[in-house]
């Protein structure tokens, strides 16, 4: 009886932590086909960047968009390339733009001084 009930324990176990990898592998697929089919793009300030301990340094950044404020992170290891201060375009997702990404190969010009409400529909 004690083996049986092991087993199923395992079982479930494995069962669990296989439902968690695949939620968090299908919400970064989910994540990404948002980013690609519906999207805004706007540029985002750099205001910190954090070295930790254990991973990746992080760059601490924040947008505006539809009068809202929105911070977020990403670990980086280019993180050397930027600064405090630096503006850099995001893609985000307008019904959540927590869905967001730092668009790194491309430079915000500094002619760009007005920035819309509501983002451009690509890089201007």
């Amino acid at each position: 009886m004690n083996k049986l009930f092991a087993i199923i324990s395992y079982v479930f176990t494995a069962l669990f932590i296989f439902m968690i990898i695949y939620s968090y592998v299908k919400i970064e697929i989910v994540n990404k086909n948002q980013l690609k089919t519906d999207h805004r793009i706007t540029i985002a300030n750099i205001y910190e960047i954090n070295a930790v301990l254990n991973g990746e340094p992080e760059i601490n950044y924040k947008f505006n968009y539809d009068g809202k404020e929105f911070t977020w992170s990403v670990p980086t290891e280019r993180w050397r390339e930027f600064r405090i201060g630096q503006r850099i375009y995001v893609i985000f997702y307008p019904k959540n733009p927590k869905n967001n990404e730092l668009i790194f190969d491309v430079i915000v010009p500094d002619s760009i001084k007005q920035i819309p409400e509501k983002g451009w529909l690509e890089i201007p």
